[in-house]
């Protein structure tokens, strides 16, 4: 009898564990059925508005068939390695000029790109295929399209066809060097506002991949102090000459910088290169530019355009050769920022033209406010680089590989974090040049 009720006793146990797994299972599986649902569901509403436009694919392409294209050719030697494909979208007219250009040291780089090449990412163990295209039907294999070089042909045909055929889980990078007002071709129709690029790289801080122009790096080092001394002291003493304006482009789309200069020579002398100026300049070679420009006291690094954060090499390199910059371009806060104390003049300190002419001839006429200004050589060091080298940032390792390290990361990213054209970030970024009320008379 006890033997019976032990046996009985282990039944109703044993079937109560068998219940409790059952029920565990279906738990478990009901936890997978919703993640996998809430993924799909993120994925469709990012999407949501691209389904809603019903739009056509082109009747020259067969969606079911693979696309033969320097993209989609070669293969890893180790197949444990993941694949990633970057595709470059519109960067052929430019990038090809350069290779026209037989003196540049990256021509075999870029044409490296141009007809497809990899890329070793060591500390993500992926190989990263790169290559180019024109086509917008040759984007559906990629992981990542960086739209680079795109002036002003991607139309609203275009982008119709590119939003149609693009995969939902395919990332989109907006890659420029220039100001918005300067890259049309960037500039997504509105109904598109919300479904084009998620990443950036641009010359902003805030950017996903921010590429300034240059920068200013403090040195902590006193050894050195005796021997910038020494070569503050001699640059001081060389500056036998008063302002120089180089610049290539005399006419701009946001204001009337070559007037600017013309009435500014009323007050004070000015020397002009390039195409604007009298004079011819070497500005591709460095040191020989350097030797050219040490002489001045003042450097006129006007932009093109005054956006936020749009600090181009202009003014970089001409405090790299040891000139007071005066600036026009974006917000006087924003140089603030990201360059040494005293180390330039701009447009918002001064009440008129002339003032600030009477300012930068008191320089001149003082050694004691020149060392004021230029003291910062002492403390720091200014690191840019080549303009040309510069625009071909999106080619090089560094850049890739952070977009694979961003890509393989696997946060689920906010929609509304993704990358906004038309917000305060890009689109309306830019402003008036200067905030006085003098400056208005060179606005165009």
């Amino acid at each position: 009898m006890l033997l019976l009720r032990g046996s009985l006793r282990l039944a109703s146990i044993s079937g109560k564990l068998q219940a409790g797994i059952a029920m565990q299972g279906v738990f478990v599986l009901c936890l997978c059925y919703s993640y996998i649902y809430s993924l799909n569901t993120y994925s469709q509403s990012r999407h949501e508005v691209k389904r809603d436009l019903q739009f056509q694919l082109p009747t020259d392409v067969d969606p079911t068939l693979p696309l033969q294209s320097p993209f989609l050719s070669g293969s890893t030697t180790n197949s444990k390695l993941c694949e990633i494909n970057i595709l470059f979208f519109g960067i052929v007219p430019y990038w090809k000029d350069i290779l026209n250009n037989q003196e540049h040291r990256n021509k075999k780089w870029i044409r490296n790109v141009l007809e497809g090449t990899r890329v070793r990412c060591n500390d993500e163990a992926c190989s990263v295929h790169v290559s180019y295209t024109e086509t917008p039907e040759e984007i559906v294999k990629a992981d990542v399209v960086i739209f680079a070089n795109i002036f002003n042909w991607m139309d609203s045909d275009v982008w119709d066809r590119l939003i149609k055929l693009r995969p939902a889980e395919q990332k989109w990078i907006m890659s420029t060097q220039e100001s918005p007002p300067y890259v049309p071709g960037l500039k997504p129709p509105l109904i598109y506002r919300n479904i084009s690029y998620d990443w950036s790289d641009t010359y902003r801080a805030d950017a996903t991949f921010p590429s300034p122009y240059g920068r200013y790096a403090p040195s902590a080092s006193k050894d050195q102090l005796y021997a910038r001394q020494h070569k503050l002291d001699a640059l001081i003493k060389g500056k036998a000459k008063s302002v120089v304006w180089v610049a290539s482009h005399c006419e701009t789309l946001q204001w009337n910088r070559t007037k600017f200069v013309e009435d500014l020579q009323q007050y004070i002398p000015i020397d002009t290169y390039g195409k604007c100026g009298s004079k011819p300049l070497p500005w591709r070679r460095r040191e020989l530019m350097r030797k050219v420009m040490e002489p001045y006291r003042f450097y006129l690094s006007f932009e093109n355009s005054c956006c936020d954060q749009y600090i181009t090499e202009k003014f970089w390199r001409s405090l790299d050769f040891g000139m007071i910059p005066v600036v026009v371009g974006a917000p006087l806060r924003h140089y603030q920022d990201v360059a040494p104390k005293d180390s330039f003049l701009h447009i918002d300190q001064f009440d008129s033209l002339k003032d600030m002419a009477d300012y930068m001839i008191e320089i001149s006429e003082n050694t004691s406010k020149m060392r004021k200004h230029l003291a910062w050589r002492l403390k720091g060091d200014i690191y840019t680089e080549e303009i040309q080298d510069h625009i071909l940032k999106p080619l090089r390792n560094t850049t890739l590989c952070a977009i694979v390290k961003r890509l393989k990361s696997n946060v689920v990213e906010d929609p509304k974090n993704m990358f906004d054209y038309f917000g305060d970030k890009w689109g309306n970024s830019c402003h008036a040049c200067g905030a006085k009320r003098w400056m208005r008379s060179y606005q165009t």
